[in-house]
């Protein structure tokens, strides 16, 4: 799945740090909902969003809906340029009116892979 182009990317000040977690499938049945692929480090990451409040509720829904799987945002590197990630949230997401008709969203997601940025 692709990241809608309408809604913002996540800022600049995103943060990252190496996990020992293993990826993860998901399972219909059993105690554990979601089963150890492999065992690797991933990178976890610190997402900041920053959006008006008219488009929050917009994206709050496809989050909810569509964020906790694996989809594919641009995501900035060090040098500058935008890189399509794949990515999943892994947190719940937290939100605050932080100025007059604007909300900074922050959410964890994991990458697919090593990611370096």
């Amino acid at each position: 799945m692709i990241y809608p182009a309408f809604f913002p990317c996540p800022t600049w000040q995103f943060s990252e740090a190496q996990t020992a977690f293993a990826n993860r499938t998901p399972m219909e049945s059993g105690h554990a909902r979601q089963r150890r692929r492999w065992n690797q480090t991933y990178t976890a990451l610190d997402l900041n969003f920053i959006m008006a409040t008219e488009i929050f509720s917009r994206w709050h829904e496809w989050a909810q809906a569509n964020g906790f799987e694996w989809f594919t945002i641009p995501l900035d590197r060090v040098n500058g340029e935008k890189v399509d990630t794949d990515i999943r949230l892994t947190s719940v997401i937290t939100y605050a009116y932080d100025a007059f008709d604007r909300v900074t969203v922050n959410v964890s997601a994991e990458v697919d892979g090593n990611y370096y940025g």
